[in-house]
C-alpha cells in the first residue's frame, strides 16, 4: 500500500484566555488574542508543505462557550483551506468542545468529519492517498464494545481516543481491533507508548495558555509506511511560547555581565521563529550575592529594559516577572548575629527541617487541614520542595527587614 501522511494535533484552546500575564500593553494583548488562531492556521500551512493526506484533531480545539467570532472564523478558514486541497479534517471532540452549545448555523465544509466520542464506532474517510479507516472509542464508557468491526481494505486503520490510555487495565474491547496507529488526545503533555506492537501517541497541546515547564506545544507529522510501521516527527507551530530564563548570580557578577547574559538568551528566543515569548527571569545564587541586587532594584531595572527593547514591535518577548531563588546555605556570620536577621534565620532553619505536614498541623485549624495541598495532594513532592519554599520565604523576609531598617541617627545608611 502507498504511504500515508497525517497531521495529528490537539489542544489549540481557541476561546480560552491566556493566564498569569498581568500588565500587558494593548499591542501585546492583541497578539495574545490572535495567537491561538494563528497557531491553528499554521497547521494548514504545514499540511500543505508536508503533502498531508489528512488532519486529525484529537480534542480541545475550541471552547464554544467562550469563543469569539474571530475564533469561529479561524476554524472555518482553516477547514475551507484544506477543503480546497481535498484534505479531510477528522475532528474528535474533547473536554473543551463540550463546554457549551455549538451554533446550529455554523457552516462546516464537507471535508470535516466530526466525531463526538459518545459511542464507539468505525468509519471510513476518503483521502487523496487512499481510504483511511477510523476506530473511535467511547469517552463515556471506554469498555463499551464496538457495534461493528473494521473491514479489510487496502489502506490504513487509525484509532482515535481522548483522555484514555488505550490498552491499560485489561478487558479493553480495543484489544480485538487491528489498528496501525492510535491517535490520542487530552493528556495535556506529549505522551507515547507501544501497545501490543501498535504505537499510541498524544502530541500534547499545540498551544499553551499558561506557564508550565513540562508542557512544550507541538503537533506531530505521522508517516504510515506499512502495517504498524509508523514514523513520527514533532513540530512546533505555536504563535506564543513560554520560557523560564535562569541566570546564576555570583558574588563577582557585574551589572553589564548579567544584562548581557539575559539579552543574549532573549535574542536567541526571538530568533528561533515567528512566535511571541512570555518570559520569566529566575535569578539564582547565594543569599549573600542576591541580596545587594534585590536591594538596588535590579528586577525592576531589567523588566523595564526588556519591555522597552522587545515590547515595541513583533515578535514580542515580554518579561512577566523576575523571581529570586537562594540556592546556597546562609552565611554563618548571619546565623550567629544577635539581631532580627539572625533570629529570623535561626527560626527559618528550624522550620526548614520540619515536616510540612507536622508544621501545618500546628499552624492551621483542624477544619482547614484537609484543604491543605500537603494533606490532599502529593506529600512526597511537598517534602522535596519544602526546603526551597522556606529558603525563598526567608529571603523575602530578609528583604523586608532590610527595607524597613531605621536609618542611623547620623544619617549614615542602614543600621547593622
Amino acid at each position: 500500500m502507498p504511504p500515508l501522511t497525517v497531521i495529528h494535533a490537539s489542544g489549540f484552546c481557541l476561546g480560552e484566555a491566556v493566564e498569569g500575564v498581568p500588565e500587558l500593553p494593548p499591542r501585546v494583548v492583541e497578539r495574545l488574542i490572535e495567537a491561538p488562531r494563528k497557531t491553528l492556521l499554521r497547521v494548514a500551512e504545514i499540511a500543505s508543505r508536508e503533502g498531508a493526506h489528512a488532519v486529525i484533531f484529537a480534542g480541545d480545539v475550541l471552547n464554544p462557550a467562550t469563543a469569539a467570532p474571530g475564533d469561529w472564523f479561524a476554524v472555518f478558514q482553516f477547514c475551507q483551506g484544506l477543503a480546497s486541497q481535498n484534505v479531510p479534517v477528522i475532528w474528535l471532540w474533547g473536554q473543551l468542545e463540550r463546554c457549551g452549545p455549538w451554533p446550529e448555523e455554523f457552516p462546516l465544509p464537507p471535508n470535516v468529519h466530526l466525531f463526538l466520542g459518545d459511542e464507539p464506532c468505525v468509519s471510513t474517510v476518503t483521502t487523496p492517498g487512499g481510504p483511511l479507516q477510523l476506530v473511535i472509542t467511547s469517552q463515556a464508557d471506554p469498555l463499551k464494545t464496538f457495534p461493528e468491526k473494521p473491514s479489510s481494505l487496502e489502506g490504513f486503520t487509525v484509532g482515535l481516543a481522548y483522555g484514555q490510555d488505550i490498552g491499560e487495565g485489561g478487558n479493553n474491547p480495543a484489544d480485538e481491533i487491528e489498528t496501525d496507529y492510535w491517535a490520542l488526545g487530552g493528556h495535556r503533555v506529549r505522551t507515547e507508548f507501544d501497545w501490543a506492537g501498535v504505537k499510541a501517541h498524544d502530541p500534547g497541546p499545540a498551544f499553551v495558555c499558561f506557564s508550565d515547564p513540562e508542557v512544550i506545544p507541538s503537533i506531530t507529522v505521522v508517516e504510515l509506511h506499512g502495517p504498524k510501521k509508523v514514523f513520527l516527527r514533532s513540530l512546533s507551530v505555536a504563535a506564543l511560547r513560554w520560557h523560564t530564563l535562569t541566570v546564576h548570580v555570583a558574588a563577582e557578577s557585574t551589572e553589564p555581565q548579567l544584562v548581557s547574559q539575559i539579552i543574549q538568551e532573549v535574542e536567541a528566543r526571538r530568533a528561533a521563529g515567528d512566535a511571541d515569548w512570555l518570559v520569566r527571569i529566575r535569578l539564582e545564587g547565594s543569599p549573600h550575592a542576591l541580596m545587594p541586587w534585590r536591594m538596588k532594584g535590579f528586577d525592576r531595572e531589567i523588566l523595564e529594559l526588556l519591555r522597552m527593547r522587545y515590547g515595541q514591535s513583533p515578535p514580542y518577548v515580554w518579561p512577566i516577572e523576575v523571581t529570586w531563588h537562594p540556592s546556597d546555605p546562609w552565611p554563618e556570620t548571619w546565623l550567629q548575629e544577635e539581631s532580627f536577621r539572625g533570629e529570623l534565620l535561626r527560626q527559618g532553619l528550624a522550620l526548614e527541617a520540619t515536616n510540612p505536614r507536622e508544621f501545618l498541623s500546628q499552624c492551621l485549624p483542624a477544619s482547614e487541614l484537609e484543604l491543605s495541598p500537603v494533606f490532599r495532594g502529593c506529600p512526597d513532592q511537598w517534602q522535596t520542595g519544602w526546603p526551597e519554599i522556606v529558603r525563598e520565604a526567608l529571603f523575602y523576609g530578609l528583604v523586608l527587614l532590610e527595607e524597613n531598617q531605621p536609618a542611623t541617627r547620623s544619617g549614615g545608611g542602614r543600621a547593622e
